[in-house]
């Protein structure tokens, strides 16, 4: 009798799906825990007796499983919700297919209280050696000695050994490898309260947008834009997508170090998350149109988010990894994201231009040739060599000076608060009269690189007071 599978090639073959990475096949994992009311996620690798040999476990509180879940769980496509797209999951392959994409031993402990813990498992070894032919019956176990500090009254643990695609070798690597994507995929759980920790530490979220946590800083631009979509599957229904883009602030970024430009994600970071409900699948340059990407694309961002519902038209796999959007979808999104992309890669243009005069007008320049004539700054200022002066305007939300300055990557940046009536009252008035300007200039490049040379923390501390007082009074005096 010919089967239709025949299953020692199958899961030989299943192993090449082709997730991209390891965050992307735990993601897989945390969706179900998510899907499970998980509120506490937990990610350990551990070296199993020789430093390159590790073990990939994943620990939830969620609700557990019982013996037939459990073994459908283990099963490609034997999910009781196939085809639901009420949550992340649809097809039941998630579990084992990005297990065996990793690893070829995986063991899947779930409980629903302590005292009830049921065991399966999968072993590509005994599969393609015949010894294995179906998900083996779920059976009363204890919890591996090391987690039982960890687990809580319910939930599952799946633990990965002989990873043998492992691309990182360490756990350290392997630590660092996971941090930065798993908290970009699941900003939104992280934001809305779930723990996810990797080796007991906790992922804090990251927005590529740069409008909430943990690198917070960007600004919405205009309301996001809707669309009704025509559900294929349901052609009497319809499913919301939802796009927002976003600003970076490029008055106050644009002088950072390059490599911390690089570690914020600033630096070749142009491109549209797509997230797919809640989490991000994808990453890139999607729905642009006949728009090039360029440097100055850096300084915005665009999201665009839709439910399971539309995977037809996004051409969602069941990997969850990228999207591949059919050609309806791109005549309806495409034309207005184009656009708003034109916008706002000429809004960066422009406020580049803008920095860029206020960086380099002529009392900066005066204040570069006049530094050698100048005793140099203490050592704490980390500066070599000649000083490098900019002049920047922007809002100081948390500083009521009327100016305010920073030592970074050898210059010496002071800013010019706009919310200060100093700006308003006296330097916006000041472009008409170009002399009046540079020796006001001179004078904030004064006052700031004097602070900058303070000695200790006393003195420090005394010109900043000095400098709020000052900034108080002249307020008072311009009827700020």
């Amino acid at each position: 009798m010919s089967t239709i599978i025949v299953e020692p090639h199958f899961i030989v073959a299943t192993r090449d799906t082709g997730y991209g990475s390891l965050a992307a096949a735990l993601a897989e994992l945390i969706d179900n825990s998510i899907q499970a009311d998980a509120r506490e996620i937990s990610i350990h690798i551990r070296e199993n007796g020789a430093p390159t040999e590790l073990s990939v476990a994943i620990l939830d509180d969620g609700s557990g499983m019982d013996s037939l879940t459990l073994r459908s769980a283990l099963q490609f496509g034997g999910t009781p919700r196939f085809n639901d797209r009420s949550g992340p999951g649809r097809f039941g392959m998630g579990l084992p297919n990005s297990s065996v994409s990793h690893a070829r031993r995986i063991d899947v402990y779930s409980w629903r209280h302590r005292d009830g813990v049921l065991h399966s498992y999968l072993d590509i070894d005994h599969i393609v050696a015949g010894n294995l032919r179906e998900v083996p019956t779920p059976v009363r176990s204890e919890l591996p000695p090391w987690i039982l500090p960890l687990a809580a009254d319910t939930g599952t643990l799946v633990v990965w050994s002989k990873c043998d695609r492992l691309q990182a070798r360490t756990v350290t690597a392997l630590t660092r490898e996971l941090q930065i994507p798993l908290a970009r995929m699941f900003r939104y759980p992280l934001m809305r309260g779930a723990l996810i920790t990797v080796n007991g530490a906790p992922l804090h979220a990251t927005d590529p947008l740069f409008l909430a946590g943990a690198r917070k800083g960007g600004a919405e631009f205009g309301r996001p834009l809707t669309y009704q979509i025509r559900i294929s599957t349901c052609m009497n229904s319809t499913s919301l997508v939802r796009i927002r883009f976003s600003e970076l602030p490029i008055a106050k970024w644009h002088d950072l170090p390059a490599s911390e430009k690089r570690r914020l994600g600033i630096v070749k970071g142009a491109g549209v998350s797509i997230i797919r409900a809640n989490r991000e699948i994808a990453y890139g340059w999607y729905f642009m149109g006949g728009k090039r990407k360029e440097n100055y694309d850096d300084w915005w961002r665009c999201e665009i988010a839709f439910e399971p519902d539309l995977d037809e038209y996004f051409g969602v796999t069941h990997s969850k990894q990228g999207v591949n959007p059919i050609s309806e979808l791109e005549r309806i999104l495409s034309p207005d994201v184009e656009a708003v992309a034109h916008l706002l890669n000429s809004r960066a243009r422009a406020e580049y231009a803008r920095v860029r005069a206020q960086v380099q007008g002529p009392a900066t320049k005066a204040a570069v040739e006049k530094e050698r004539q100048l005793p140099p700054l203490k050592a704490r200022t980390r500066l070599r060599g000649r000083i490098k002066y900019r002049l920047t305007v922007e809002r100081l939300a948390d500083d009521e000076s009327f100016y305010s300055f920073r030592l970074r990557d050898g210059s010496l940046v002071v800013t010019i608060n706009e919310d200060h009536p100093f700006f308003a009252r006296i330097y916006r008035h000041l472009k008409a009269s170009p002399r009046e300007r540079f020796a006001v200039e001179c004078l904030l490049l004064a006052l700031a690189r004097v602070e900058a040379s303070a000695s200790g923390r006393t003195q420090r501390s005394c010109y900043r007071e000095g400098r709020r007082n000052l900034s108080n009074v002249l307020a008072a005096f311009l009827g700020g």
